[in-house]
């Protein structure tokens, strides 16, 4: 790994500042610079910034396979495996594998057989972990890539132990056959082959035995808790259930605009907790660094058995499928640069950005260049309708929809801009440097340049405030009160850029790979705002420091009822004595000697007594939930808990410590649903 690469861009801007300084020239540069009014206008001056020009510049970007670099991580992976530390090993194994030279077409192409055995050994480390699918998965890499015969029958012993393992005793015995057949291939003494027939034959008898017992018995079936992390169903809204104009949303939702507020969501009808109002696949998506190891670098899987990029020794993949779809959409393009943005300082907005331009095409980009300049979109000239294409729909595929977000440039300082717009041509330099401006039929001319790095600087601004991260839940399934979710990457997504925040959101963000999933965790009435959270949650967080936080990233002070009313952190929250809640108004109520709750904005008058037994009845029922979701068993505690929070939203004012938890349980539960890696201690 090239330490050269580290802090990159940091260095080069700071060098650029450095020399504009010494020249005398920085104080002009900069009133220049903040007299321009659009994106494409500062990079055009970028660009025309000799000192700019000179000082940043991006390195040579491949790093090569290398078989003694795979080499030596394989001997580290096996003087760990030797320690028993298999899940080290299977960390160095992985780089072994990444950095092995790779076959092009067929496996006799293998230049030797560093990945062969780097697979190899993989699969004996995730044998000792009992990941069976994982080990069977490398087996079948291994024998794909030209594994040494003499030693295939290692292998096929291991592919029929883990077949065995998963109840699939008839395959077993066949993996078994093939060990015996690849014996004769090894090379060994009569007495040694001898002792492995009579071994395997013993596998073979067994298999047979356990095939029939299966046959006539049935298989006993899996561990109940892995379906708890299973691939779960994603949800997705029927065709007719989607909102006319941003089909990503559910029909039960719409868009609205007002001056002050931009565009926000509310409610057609009244929604209840647990329902889907979004589900959204990301305009663009990337993992973050930290998670190439472990997760496929296309649809976010966690993957013990990851296969490589054939080129570089960055990405990794759990199918052939998602390495086939990397290399046609973005992969092709970034091959080899991954390492300069991951280090060079760019950060996760810099590197989205470059990626959400390299998933257009230059031909379209010049299109749709050509488009704005035409002013095709001229006829669209309400703000909440920005982003729509010419027939008037807001889809998530649309790039137009990303280009519309806002930016903030106006509340901006020029020092800001000016780093951000030098960002950008780094990265423009990075776009040029994959030869992404070869596909067009017109040479990166003094208008294209310009504009693509406009493009790039405008999301560098809007992602700090739009983009998402994509997030898992690493769940202990001895302790799930204390698991939490942890970043896998980032995203932009148009249509959840449109929910504004409050501090008491009414909606939870869950995902499925990098697709979003969007459900109420509270009642939300007929045309009351769908609010989402930026962060800032008032029983976690004080008023100021959520008010600092939102104002210093996203521009706007909040004043959402929990800012309004500076509503307790948890630990003061009321747990004793309810503020009741009317149940034709929705105001409160007050509570006299008389037993009587009386409203206090309408005639209303009930019965303390009844609307305490309504409650106790329905928490009996919430905590007999809360004692499932204990053992993880989501699918039968999820009901109980949603009904509760209905029950409570129908008779108590909030804040109320009670709703917190059950809210927090439902989330819990969202969330061993969605992406869920089990952790193990």
């Amino acid at each position: 790994m090239d330490k050269k690469l580290d802090n990159l861009f940091d260095d080069q801007f700071t060098r650029l500042v450095t020399t504009l300084t010494s020249q005398g020239r920085l104080d002009a540069i900069s009133k220049e610079f903040a007299e321009k009014k659009s994106d494409e206008e500062r990079m055009s001056f970028i660009l025309g910034l000799d000192a700019v020009q000179q000082h940043v510049v991006v390195p040579e970007l491949q790093e090569t396979k290398s078989s003694e670099v795979a080499s030596r991580f394989r001997t580290e992976g096996n003087q760990l495996f030797c320690q028993k530390k298999y899940e080290a090993s299977v960390a160095c194994y992985t780089r072994s594998v990444l950095h092995a030279p790779h076959y092009h077409h067929q496996p006799s192409d293998c230049p030797d057989s560093e990945l062969a055995l780097a697979y190899a050994n993989r699969s004996a480390a995730l044998f000792h972990l009992e990941q069976w699918l994982d080990c069977l998965a490398d087996i079948g890499h291994a024998l794909h890539c030209s594994y040494p015969r003499r030693l295939g029958y290692k292998l096929y012993t291991r592919k029929g132990q883990c077949l065995t393992r998963l109840g699939r005793y008839e395959d077993a015995v066949k993996s078994f056959r093939s060990s015996k057949e690849a014996i004769s291939d090894a090379g060994l003494d009569s007495r040694r082959r001898t002792t492995l027939t009579q071994q395997l034959d013993g596998f073979i008898e067994k298999g047979l035995e356990a095939a029939k017992c299966t046959e006539l018995l049935g298989n006993v079936g899996a561990d109940p808790f892995f379906s708890v992390c299973s691939d779960r169903l994603q949800p997705e809204l029927a065709k007719d259930c989607r909102n006319g104009i941003f089909p990503s949303l559910s029909a039960s939702c719409d868009v609205t605009f007002s001056p002050d507020r931009g565009r926000y969501l509310v409610a057609k009808r009244d929604i209840l907790p647990g329902e889907v109002v979004l589900v959204e696949k990301p305009y663009s998506s990337i993992l973050l660094p930290d998670n190439y190891a472990h997760y496929c670098h296309y649809c976010y899987k966690f993957c013990y058995s990851l296969a490589p990029c054939p080129k570089c020794t960055e990405a990794l993949y759990c199918s052939d499928a998602c390495r086939m779809a990397s290399l046609k959409s973005y992969h092709g393009y970034e091959c080899g640069l991954l390492g300069v943005l991951q280090r060079s300082g760019v950060g996760k907005f810099g590197h989205l950005a470059l990626r959400t331009i390299l998933q257009v095409s230059c031909v379209d980009v010049i299109r749709y260049r050509n488009m704005l300049t035409r002013g095709e979109f001229n006829s669209i000239t309400t703000p909440l309708l920005q982003g729509c294409d010419l027939d008037g729909l807001y889809l998530p595929t649309n790039y137009r929809t990303i280009h519309c977000l806002i930016t903030h440039s106006d509340d901006r300082a020029v020092s800001d801009l000016f780093r951000r717009s030098v960002m950008a041509d780094f990265l423009l330099k990075c776009a040029k440097e994959v030869r992404y401006f070869d596909d067009c039929s017109e040479s990166p001319n003094d208008d294209v340049l310009p504009f693509v790095g406009g493009l790039l600087l405008s999301h560098l601004q809007s992602f700090p405030c739009n983009a998402h991260e994509i997030a898992e839940f690493e769940l202990d399934k001895e302790n799930l009160v204390e698991s939490a979710p942890r970043e896998l990457g980032a995203a932009i997504y148009s249509t959840l850029s449109l929910f504004n925040h409050s501090c008491d959101p009414a909606v939870n963000r869950n995902f499925y790979g990098d697709v979003c999933v969007v459900r109420a965790i509270k009642t939300i009435r007929r045309s009351d705002e769908i609010s989402d959270n930026y962060g800032a949650v008032y029983a976690v967080h004080p008023r100021e420091q959520r008010r600092r936080l939102l104002e210093s990233q996203y521009y706007f002070r909040c004043n959402c009822e929990p800012c309004r009313c500076d509503w307790p952190l948890y630990p003061c929250i009321e747990d004793v004595r309810p503020t009741w809640r009317c149940t034709g108004c929705r105001a409160s109520m007050s509570d006299d000697d008389s037993g009587l709750l009386t409203c206090e904005r309408c005639p209303c008058r009930k019965s303390t007594s009844e609307r305490l037994s309504t409650l106790v009845s329905s928490q009996e029922k919430y905590e007999a939930a809360f004692e499932k979701l204990m053992t993880c068993d989501v699918d039968r505690s999820l009901a109980g808990l949603l009904e509760y929070l209905r029950v409570l939203d129908n008779n108590i004012c909030l804040p109320w410590r009670e709703y917190n938890n059950c809210q927090e349980a439902v989330k819990q539960c969202f969330s061993v649903m969605s992406n869920c890696h089990v952790i193990k201690k």
